[in-house]
């Protein structure tokens, strides 16, 4: 609750990039594909803040993967998908309180730190499954 932001104009695909970048050689070694389609959009955030965010939600989609990962970024949404098993909807419920890992091998903080970063940028957020596996949504509009 002391975390004062330092918000600046932020460009999703640059930090998109860096985030990857430093999973670059996991990635390599587990095969992992991941597809990035952007509209180059940028947003208005602490960049430090929003860096631990897809630093959360990549580590936590090559954990979970079947392989494949994509990431869109449109009209300052961004999206991470990962192909693999679905959660259920207990899971969705809790997935973002402390010490909540479905599968034991997380501390189980990285979405309970995300929430409470996006919460403070007043950003909206969602996770859902789909037709391959999880998605979360961040929704980087004011407003909305």
């Amino acid at each position: 609750g002391n975390i004062e932001l330092n918000m600046s104009e932020i460009n999703l695909d640059d930090l998109i990039a860096s985030v990857i970048d430093s999973f670059s050689s996991l990635i390599q070694n587990k095969k992992i594909n991941i597809k990035i389609n952007s509209d180059s959009s940028t947003i208005y955030a602490d960049e430090k803040e929003m860096t631990i965010v897809l630093n959360n939600f990549i580590s936590n989609a090559i954990k979970h993967t079947a392989g494949q990962i994509s990431i869109n970024v449109l009209d300052q949404v961004f999206t991470i998908e990962n192909d693999g098993s679905s959660i259920t909807d207990e899971q969705k419920e809790k997935i973002w309180d402390t010490y909540v890992s479905s599968d034991r091998e997380g501390t189980g903080l990285g979405l309970a730190i995300n929430k409470a970063i996006l919460d403070l940028h007043h950003f909206k957020y969602d996770v859902y499954n789909t037709d391959k596996g999880v998605c979360f949504k961040v929704i980087c509009k004011k407003g909305v």
